[in-house]
């Protein structure tokens, strides 16, 4: 890089400015970083994460300036390689994603991420002296890739999540608009075991607010249908309310009572100040419940105990599950068959 010292005439002291040699030109300044590795993110990723992300980028800028100030920048910024593979799904770019940067403008010249991971398409500016934004960006995602990060809470996910939305107006409190669809996802959580196939949900995004207008799918066998919404924004405390409702869901829990439930329940959440804290209320409906293991019950109950001991020995004080109100109301159709 370059900084000519007549750049810094006007914040100098004049003995300074007659003293010294003022060299003319132009700054610059050129970066390249090669063969950037996932390394990079071991201080916040765990390292079975890590384990399943691949891949090197090369990224370079070239700028130059008259003087110091952001409407003189030109020049450009560039991703020249991406070539990574989170849980075995690459995401590459058909060419080199840059900036472009202007009469104090950063322009979008060239983002098209590509492949079986994820597609992303962004298009628009940022003025660097007018701090405002005009973004629009859209892409599919394949849910797999969250997967390296679901590990240590025993769930899997798959499906596509394909958003489309626009960012605009001043950086200290942009504007965001859009819409969201999750299509064929499918969750499997190990304890309980509980697997969703075939669910699709649509959200609109506003500025302040996001809510889900539809959603269904399958849980166990159960029908799952529900909606939701999310409030936000500069001086509302975040909060979202989502209810749902399962008809027919099977379900094996405790291990060795297996039941068909419905179910109507709903989940509010909310954060006040830095800790989030929820309710979860509504009615669970035993249609009909066996248990044809062998039975121990004075030793059974002892277990449980002792697990539950356990659990709220282990559990972090900090947890939100420390913080969740259970209101749920359990009602049995007919009687367990044990």
């Amino acid at each position: 890089g370059r900084i000519p010292l007549h750049l810094f005439r006007e914040h100098l002291p004049a003995a300074i400015v007659d003293a010294l040699p003022m060299a003319s030109g132009s700054a610059s300044l050129d970066v390249t970083a090669q063969s950037i590795t996932p390394a990079v993110l071991a201080p916040f990723v765990d390292a079975e994460a890590l384990a399943q992300i691949d891949g090197v980028l090369d990224a370079s800028a070239r700028l130059e300036a008259d003087a110091l100030d952001a409407a003189a920048l030109r020049g450009d910024v560039r991703l020249d390689r991406l070539d990574v593979r989170v849980a075995g799904l690459p995401v590459t770019q058909r060419e080199p994603t840059r900036v472009e940067i202007g009469n104090g403008i950063a322009r979008v010249a060239s983002w098209q991420w590509a492949g079986q991971g994820a597609t992303l398409n962004v298009q628009g500016e940022i003025g660097l002296t007018s701090q405002q934004a005009a973004l629009l960006a859209a892409g599919v995602i394949d849910l797999r890739l969250l997967s390296p990060f679901l590990r240590t809470a025993g769930m899997t996910i798959a499906g596509s999540l394909a958003p489309r939305f626009s960012i605009s107006g001043s950086l200290a409190n942009p504007r965001l608009d859009g819409e969201v669809a999750l299509t064929a996802a499918e969750v499997r959580l190990a304890e309980p075991r509980l697997i969703a196939t075939g669910v699709d949900a649509f959200a609109v995004l506003t500025p302040d607010s996001a809510r889900i207008t539809s959603l269904a799918g399958v849980v166990n066998g159960g029908a799952l249908t529900g909606s939701g919404e999310a409030h936000y924004g500069p001086g509302v405390s975040p909060s979202a309310r989502l209810p749902a409702t399962i008809a027919g869901m099977g379900l094996e829990f405790p291990e060795g009572l297996r039941s068909e439930l419905n179910a109507d329940l709903a989940l509010a959440v909310a954060r006040h100040g830095e800790q989030t804290s929820g309710a979860l209320t509504g009615t669970v409906t035993v249609v009909r419940s066996a248990y044809r293991e062998p039975l121990a019950v004075a030793a059974g109950l002892l277990t449980a105990l002792r697990t539950e001991q356990t659990i709220a020995a282990q559990a972090e004080p900090d947890a939100f599950a420390s913080r969740l109100a259970l209101d749920v109301r359990l009602v049995t159709d007919s009687d367990v068959i044990v």
